[in-house]
């Protein structure tokens, strides 16, 4: 299952740097980094969510102040808000891009808005240029591309943005367990506050890339990739949290670190096997209680937890990836380009614009919510991996944010474009014959009468 993600050279490097786990071993691949030749300042933190926390605490945002994103976005952009103090203010997307629309900007922009947070949705670039020339300075722009490709984020015109926010989990181009990128592009904007720098980074660096060892030669594997590799979670009751910790034990052990640490983790590692303790059945009981009550009441956004500093075996893990990175971005571009000359001219369908990026995914959205159904069973009958968009409801639909966000424009639009999203697999076990075979089942679908 991860292989997937990751090239074969890498898994083999994987195996290679966690060795006996008696130790982090980089060698020279924590010297070797992408933006080593750049001007901008590049934060390598735990996560996504930790950069864009560090980017606006970096800001100066506090209670009061307004931070305006799209409608379309990732949960974890709203609860790094929240966490800050700040209130989500939330914008309607275009259909050209899937990204924050810029037409809406003008009468959102107030004396309190602090950043503006377009996103780059599966590493299509909004429409920034149009979104800076509105805001006209008046705002820190701060860019969740947290989809691109790192090679291509490199690339772009950097003049209308001052932050990118890359994410390095398990679903992006480049993953390492979990981790993300703050890449300042005017650093002087940015008074960043200091970062943690403790035994943490190892337990992280454990976390995530060890599960991926772990799953990887199906140690631990039983049918069921997590979908957090952070020590916030292991999983569900899927995999063993006891192996993990008896190697995390090991790991402090061989490695100097004093009693009070040791001490410090053996809780972590009771606390977590306490945790979800009971059957499969009683889970799944307790998983079915709470959907019916959490839509009525919703629990508080979910607190950030410490932001810390990536460590060298991610940083390592990081820059090999990027070595090997070439061949899948250009497959990616060729199948990019074949699903958007396909599908660009059917009625009925919004097409995700297209202008040579590397993408993560290929969505569109059928204007039909009925013919979106329709065209998931469709192709999931004819063995084609697609499904839902990753994130099915817009930020004002979620109840978990009702009470903690402003939403302005008219959603209508916003609300149908998400309703009938569907991803159509864009990856290394894509050929141009199956994206064909693909594209012929979505307008089969799309032009069906009745």
């Amino acid at each position: 299952m991860i292989a997937r993600f990751l090239p074969g050279i890498v898994v083999e490097h994987l195996l290679k740097v966690l060795g006996d786990w008696k130790g982090i071993r980089t060698g020279d691949y924590k010297n070797s980094d992408i933006f080593s030749s750049t001007d901008r300042k590049v934060i390598f933190v735990n996560s996504g969510r930790s950069a864009l926390y560090l980017a606006l605490k970096g800001i100066g945002v506090r209670t009061g102040d307004e931070i305006i994103i799209p409608a379309l976005t990732c949960p974890a952009v709203v609860d790094a808000i929240i966490s800050s103090g700040a209130t989500p203010v939330v914008l309607p997307v275009e259909t050209g891009s899937f990204g924050l629309d810029p037409l809406t900007l003008g009468e959102a922009i107030n004396s309190r808005t602090k950043a503006i947070i377009p996103t780059d949705i599966y590493g299509t670039r909004c429409r920034i240029s149009d979104i800076a020339e509105i805001n006209d300075g008046r705002a820190v722009i701060i860019e969740d591309s947290a989809q691109v490709s790192p090679v291509e984020l490199i690339s772009w015109n950097r003049r209308h943005s001052d932050a990118y926010i890359m994410s390095l989990n398990f679903d992006k181009h480049i993953t390492v367990g979990g981790g993300g990128i703050l890449i300042l592009n005017r650093p002087g904007l940015f008074s960043l506050p200091p970062i943690d720098r403790s035994i943490w980074q190892d337990v992280d660096d454990l976390f995530g890339a060890g599960l991926q060892r772990l799953l990887m030669d199906r140690a631990v594997y039983d049918g069921f990739l997590p979908m957090t590799a952070g020590r916030e979670m292991v999983s569900d009751g899927f995999i063993s949290r006891e192996k993990v910790f008896n190697l995390l034990r090991s790991y402090i052990e061989n490695n100097g670190y004093g009693d009070e640490q040791r001490d410090e983790l053996s809780k972590l590692a009771d606390r977590y096997s306490e945790q979800r303790s009971g059957s499969r059945l009683a889970n799944l009981i307790r998983r079915g209680l709470w959907g019916l009550i959490r839509p009525v009441f919703p629990p508080k956004p979910e607190a950030l937890g410490r932001v810390s500093e990536m460590g060298n075996l991610k940083r390592g893990l990081f820059n090999m990836s990027i070595k090997h990175f070439e061949n899948d971005r250009k497959l990616r571009q060729r199948l990019a380009e074949r699903y958007y000359m396909g599908l660009k001219d059917v009625e009925g369908i919004w097409v995700q614009r297209w202008q040579g990026d590397v993408l993560l995914r290929f969505s569109v959205s059928l204007s039909d919510r009925k013919k979106a159904r329709v065209l998931a069973k469709r192709l999931a009958s004819v063995d084609v991996e697609a499904g839902p968009f990753n994130y099915p409801a817009p930020i004002h639909r979620i109840p978990t944010y009702r009470n903690y966000i402003r939403v302005v424009g008219k959603m209508n639009e916003t609300e149908r474009l998400i309703e009938g999203l569907i991803n159509l697999p864009l990856h290394s076990q894509v050929c141009e014959d199956e994206v064909d075979r693909i594209v012929a089942v979505v307008k089969g679908v799309a032009t069906e009468r009745g």
